[in-house]
């Protein structure tokens, strides 16, 4: 007798594994929002930052875009990121990308 409720409750156990597994593999985190702590990069900054880099270059192609860096303290939305994304292009480090 406890080797069937052992059983049964291993088999729900499992059960429920296996479905939590399934359905958080096939959530989408689409339209969720990048909270900001201080250095981390927020996506309305990287947003912008591409936005910029791309501008620079006069282009609409996401080749060549570099990647985000991480935004200052205090400077974390589109506006300042957009601001670093031109300026990059113009950067010494930058003038091979250079229009």
């Amino acid at each position: 007798m406890k080797k069937n409720i052992i059983m049964k409750n291993l088999i729900v156990c499992s059960i429920a594994v296996c479905m939590f597994a399934l359905f958080s593999a096939f959530t989408t985190t689409e339209g969720a929002k990048i909270i900001t702590v201080d250095n981390i990069v927020v996506s309305d900054f990287c947003d912008g930052f591409k936005e910029g880099y791309k501008e620079a270059l006069s282009t609409c192609l996401e080749v060549g875009v570099k990647a985000c860096p991480l935004a200052p303290p205090g400077k974390n939305s589109y506006k300042h990121g957009f601001g670093m994304g031109y300026a990059e292009v113009y950067s010494p480090e930058s003038k091979s990308t250079a229009p």
